[in-house]
């Protein structure tokens, strides 16, 4: 895959809606932090969380190994008020690299399969390409099953489209996927074809 084509596959990825038939009681939001973290996560609790999925799922990051839950739990309150369930947050705090965050999250997807059926993705916009394919890859890897949407946020400060960390991140679609840690557009193909219902 040369590098136009892995950018025209991240610009596919990062415009894929949330699923239709998205049923909230049975959806997990996946926070993935990094850069901006705590941006990360209150966006997507803003946005998103309960409304949209009762399960809010934060990744571990290797950016900040000391963030907690309870760092977590502090961002919920402030976007939302005190009183909320806290039953359904699963937090790790640290995570080596993406395919980590992945398997992390394809652990949970087993481990909930009878009452998690689709994941939304929130991430930074020019990370999100990657970390969809990567969660589609270990899914076939570890036999894990669901719907993916797309929720990528942007930082008034952060990255924007085409800016050096954007073309960083098509260049390790291509450097990831020849590792076998992202899927390839084949794979990205046969999911919208066969595992995404419409």
């Amino acid at each position: 895959m040369n590098l136009a084509a892995a950018r025209a596959l991240a610009d596919e990825v990062r415009i894929l809606p949330i699923w239709e038939k998205s049923d909230p009681e049975r959806t997990a939001i996946l926070v993935l932090p990094g850069e901006f973290q705590e941006f990360r996560v209150s966006e997507a609790v803003k946005s998103l969380w309960p409304g949209k999925g009762k399960h809010l799922w934060v990744a571990g990051t290797h950016s900040n190994p000391l963030y907690l839950r309870r760092d977590v739990l502090r961002i919920v309150q402030e976007e939302i008020g005190s009183g909320f369930d806290t039953t359904y947050i699963e937090t790790a705090g640290w995570a080596a690299n993406t395919p980590g965050q992945m398997y992390w999250a394809a652990a949970l997807l087993k481990y909930y399969s009878t009452s998690v059926e689709h994941v939304i993705v929130a991430t930074a916009a020019y990370h999100a390409p990657r970390c969809v394919l990567t969660l589609l890859k270990t899914m076939s890897k570890t036999g894990a099953e669901c719907v993916i949407s797309v929720f990528p946020i942007l930082h008034e400060n952060g990255p924007h489209s085409r800016e050096p960390l954007w073309v960083e991140e098509e260049e390790k679609i291509r450097t990831y996927q020849k590792k076998g840690d992202v899927a390839s557009r084949l794979e990205w193909d046969r999911y919208l074809l066969f595992g995404r219902p419409h």
